[in-house]
């Protein structure tokens, strides 16, 4: 059990690291420094496990910092190692993409903070395809309380901010469509 690990700035990650040295993990906050597409945060497959196989980790918060034109991935996310992750944080990051299937294994989110130096061009670059994967066995009808009301636990809120204090976007309305994938019917919610 930690509260705090940090993975620093002067870090190599020369290889996988293997999902089992979590095994058990208690840890309150975990926060990466400086990674970059080609130097990160990665875990290895490890195969041959029973469908049932649970590696019991609680990460509750997982925080990137500093990294540049840096991908959000599930070699990251490990299925394991993040299974109860709740919530995910990039802080002052200027992101190139998140790819499609980075959240399929951490359903269990409530949040994701996402606070970019790049935020219009993230917006405009990507076709948010990845939130297909945000509460993927959620399907709530609004207009049934009981459905609501079942499914509020399981409540994500996505916040993106802008870090580049000499630009600010508006969400004009020409850029609707590059939230047309967005979740709404899971109890996924946009906060501005």
């Amino acid at each position: 059990a930690f509260d705090y690990i940090l993975f620093g700035d002067d870090l190599t990650y020369t290889a996988f690291i293997c999902p089992l040295l979590f095994y058990k993990a208690s840890i309150s906050f975990m926060e990466a420094y400086y990674m970059t597409p080609t130097n990160y945060l990665r875990f290895s497959a490890i195969s041959n496990l029973p469908d049932n196989f649970d590696l019991q980790s609680n990460i509750y918060t997982f925080k990137i910092t500093f990294a540049p034109l840096f991908v959000v991935n599930n070699l990251m996310l490990n299925e394991h190692v993040f299974k109860r992750l709740a919530e995910f944080n990039v802080d002052n990051v200027r992101l190139g993409r998140i790819e499609d299937d980075a959240f399929i294994h951490t359903q269990q989110l409530n949040r994701i903070f996402l606070t970019l130096e790049n935020m219009e061009e993230f917006i405009r670059s990507s076709d948010n395809k990845w939130m297909a994967a945000l509460n993927a066995d959620v399907d709530v009808d609004y207009n049934d309380p009981q459905s609501v009301e079942f499914y509020k636990p399981r409540s994500l809120v996505v916040q993106v901010n802008n870090r580049n204090t000499g630009q600010s976007y508006l969400y004009p309305d020409e850029d609707l469509v590059y939230f047309e994938n967005f979740p709404y019917q899971r109890m996924v919610f946009y906060r501005l």
